[in-house]
């Protein structure tokens, strides 16, 4: 980290606080996954799935979030809003569909 931030000018510092964030977002999603596969199954009640669920999907909306918020202060994403249709009912959609995976995986 020390390199990368020596040759970014602090003109591009937005920049490069996004991308570290997009790190820290991958960090929880690698995280909650390995946490996952080293826990004996016996062992994993409703809260250390809950943690688990939480910490991969944080992690995730964080990763991506970042990524987008790096690619438009870089310019490499078009700035403006994306406009695409019915973009409320596939959020809440998503959202939903989010909200039942998790129950499936935490029950």
């Amino acid at each position: 980290g020390l390199v990368i931030a020596r040759r970014m000018a602090i003109t591009d510092l937005p920049q490069l606080v996004a991308a570290f964030h997009s790190l820290v977002g991958l960090a929880a999603v690698v995280t909650g996954f390995s946490q996952y596969m080293i826990m004996d199954p016996t062992h994993l009640d409703g809260v250390h799935m809950g943690a688990i669920m939480a910490a991969t999907f944080i992690g995730g909306v964080t990763f991506t979030g970042s990524i987008t918020a790096f690619g438009k202060l870089q310019g490499l994403l078009s700035s403006s809003a994306l406009s695409l249709p019915g973009k409320n009912a596939i959020n809440l959609s998503m959202a939903s569909a989010s909200v039942v995976a998790g129950y499936g995986f935490v029950t």
